[in-house]
C-alpha cells in the first residue's frame, strides 16, 4: 500500500517538502525516499544559503542580529555536511534536520 510519503520529490512546494520531511522522523519512509528528499532540500539549503551569508555579513558585528544570522548559517552548513547515515531512522533524523535548516532558511531569506 503506498504511504504518503512515497511520492516523488519533485515540483514539491518548499512547504510541502519541509513537512513531508519533518514528518519522517515519525512515520519512516523508505529508504529510497529519504534519499530523494535529501537531495531535494540539499537543493533547496544550496539556493538559500547564500543571501542569508549575505546578511549575516551586512549585519553589524557583534550585535544580536550578527549571532543569530551567524548561528542559522553556521547549523546549515553542518547539517550539510552529514550524511544520511546507515540506517532509516538516521536518515529520516538528517532529512528532518535538513528540513529545519531550510525552514530557517527561507525565513530569513525572504
Amino acid at each position: 500500500m503506498p504511504q504518503p510519503t512515497d511520492q516523488p520529490a519533485t515540483d514539491q512546494t518548499l512547504t510541502s517538502l519541509i513537512d513531508e520531511a519533518i514528518g519522517a522522523r515519525q512515520m519512516l519512509p523508505r529508504r529510497e525516499r529519504c534519499e530523494e528528499l535529501d537531495r531535494a532540500l540539499r537543493d533547496r539549503v544550496a539556493q538559500l544559503l547564500p543571501s542569508v551569508e549575505v546578511r549575516a555579513d551586512a549585519a553589524v558585528e557583534r550585535t544580536r542580529e550578527w549571532y543569530r544570522l551567524r548561528a542559522i548559517v553556521g547549523e546549515a552548513r553542518e547539517t550539510l555536511d552529514a550524511g544520511l547515515g546507515h540506517g532509516l531512522l538516521s536518515a529520516a533524523i538528517q532529512v528532518g534536520r535538513l528540513a529545519e535548516q531550510c525552514q530557517a532558511l527561507a525565513a530569513e531569506a525572504s
